[in-house]
């Protein structure tokens, strides 16, 4: 079928082309091959935006049965499949958009914003990231979602006294209890300024818990991940438990980097964990689950006892927001 174009030549072109002095046109084979001036006479051509030659018909982008390539990049960013007759496409995993612009996803965050609103795993290209793509898992519901989640304790099936390099490379089930990678969460958190929170349930009463921080970063390994910032305190836990801690670098039970071992001992020990532990601290996110002691899981405010509060702990962090 054909379309009548409203031209001062009366040139008729066919359905969805249009007349002027370009016929270089991308293909359902090539989408991106033509990128030079066009200097053809005046004709009937495949506008260049969201349309596609296919064979002899000019047809849109979303119809085209093709995967799409980045033009500076092998990596394929967008698939198009059969849909109840019609070729849809979709951005692939990793990235977000509608199929015809797709972005890389940084954080859970980037999600969140285009509409992504189920929890669940997700992968993630956090800028400068040595380590390509990995998975996460994002909470989409908590204060506003567009949380990326890097530790959660649930039930102690999973061992967190472990090595510096158990911790450098990440360890556990994202969608169950783990520990994401100091080397990812140093990435993640010096790409943008993050928000951390820390969502807890009291072994003792039950009861919900939480703190938020309006600044987190860590350094790199070469700066022994030290937490160079954690600033803006707000939530429920009784106080903060995590501000003697800045500048702290990290420690594991056989690398302790703790503040004043010849006073307090090694905290990592002590703490059957690891973490930036200043002086054996207020906080053992890592400590051994149903514990006792200073080796237990606790965050130290918490109402009720100061060691082995808590049965439930989830570390997280966002963009932060204005």
């Amino acid at each position: 079928p054909s379309q009548e174009i409203a031209l001062s030549t009366q040139i008729q072109c066919p359905m969805n082309m249009v007349f002027g002095n370009c016929s270089c046109h991308g293909t359902c084979s090539d989408p991106f091959g033509c990128h030079g001036n066009c200097e053809e006479p005046e004709t009937c051509f495949c506008p260049p935006d969201n349309f596609l030659m296919d064979g002899e018909d000019c047809v849109p982008v979303r119809s085209v049965n093709a995967t799409f390539k980045m033009l500076d990049s092998s990596n394929n960013y967008a698939s198009c499949q059969p849909d109840n007759g019609t070729n849809i496409c979709s951005c692939n995993e990793g990235y977000y958009g509608d199929g015809l612009t797709c972005t890389l996803a940084l954080d859970c965050d980037d999600y969140r914003n285009a509409g992504f609103i189920e929890n669940g795993t997700y992968i993630i290209t956090p800028t400068n990231g040595t380590s390509g793509p990995f998975e996460v898992y994002c909470d989409m519901d908590t204060s506003g979602g567009g949380w990326t989640v890097f530790q959660r304790r649930i039930d102690g099936s999973v061992d967190f006294y472990l090595t510096w390099t158990d911790y450098k490379e990440g360890f556990g089930n994202v969608d169950h209890e783990h520990w994401l990678g100091n080397d990812k969460l140093h990435v993640l958190t010096n790409q943008r300024d993050y928000n951390l929170r820390v969502d807890m349930i009291s072994s003792l009463d039950g009861l919900n818990y939480y703190a938020e921080y309006e600044l987190f970063r860590i350094a790199n390994e070469d700066n022994l991940y030290r937490l160079t910032d954690i600033d803006g305190y707000s939530g429920n836990t009784g106080g903060d438990a995590m501000a003697w801690d800045i500048q702290s670098a990290w420690s594991t039970k056989d690398r302790d980097n703790s503040k004043h071992t010849d006073v307090h001992g090694e905290c990592a020990v002590e703490g059957h964990g690891a973490y930036w532990y200043s002086i054996c601290g207020d906080f053992n996110p890592n400590g051994l689950y149903n514990g006792s002691g200073s080796a237990s899981l606790y965050w130290r405010n918490i109402p009720g006892g100061n060691f082995n509060n808590i049965k439930f702990l989830e570390m997280k962090i966002r963009p932060a927001r204005s």
